[in-house]
This record gives C-alpha cells, structure tokens and sequence, in this order.
C-alpha cells in the first residue's frame, strides 16, 4: 500500500509526498488538467485521480466525496474549472469529473 502521494509520468515516479503538498508543488510547474472522483465500491471510500499538463497521474484515497470536490474547487491558483460532468447512482455520487483545460500541449 502506498503511504502518501506519488506522482507518476511514463510508468516513472517524478515525485513522492507524504501528504497532497506533493500534488500542490507539481500543479506550480504543470498545471493540473482535471480531477476524476471515483466511488469504490469495496471500501465505500473514493480515488481522486489528478491528470496534469504533461501527462502524468496521482490518485489518492478520500473517505469523503464532500471533502474531495471542496478540496479540488478551494485552488484558486488552478483557476476556475471549465467543466463538470456527474454521473449519480440511486442518488449518490458516483463519479465526477472537473476539468481545467481541454487538451494537452502537442
């Protein structure tokens, strides 16, 4: 189990972080494209994916779906989000996905 952040690029780790600093201090150099929160279904907790400029990924585990959207939306310094799509299941969340910009550099 991996304890804290890791973000990864072409299979490589860039950067570790025992906390979200990590995804914090990257998102200063390359921007973050979108945010995917995810239910999982076996723990009832939820991922956070971070999709960045150049491509490279961090997911984290979140116990509250309230906690990571109002996490996400607080970053002022990502701007302000471009898109949201939901999916909701019997009421729920489901999935959401925020996004930032709309494509990566060529």
């Amino acid at each position: 189990m991996v304890r804290g952040t890791e973000i990864i690029l072409n299979g490589e780790v860039v950067k570790r972080s025992r906390n979200l600093r990590g995804v914090l201090d990257y998102a200063r150099t390359q921007p973050v494209l979108k945010c995917e929160i995810d239910r999982v279904e076996k723990r009832g907790g939820y991922t956070v994916k971070f999709t960045f400029y150049n491509g490279a990924t961090e997911e984290s585990s979140w116990a509250s779906d309230v906690c990571a959207l109002d996490w996400c939306y607080s970053r002022r310094s990502w701007g302000k989000p471009i898109d949201r799509q939901t999916e909701l299941v019997r009421g729920m969340l489901y999935k959401t996905t925020i996004i930032w910009y709309k494509q990566t550099p060529a």
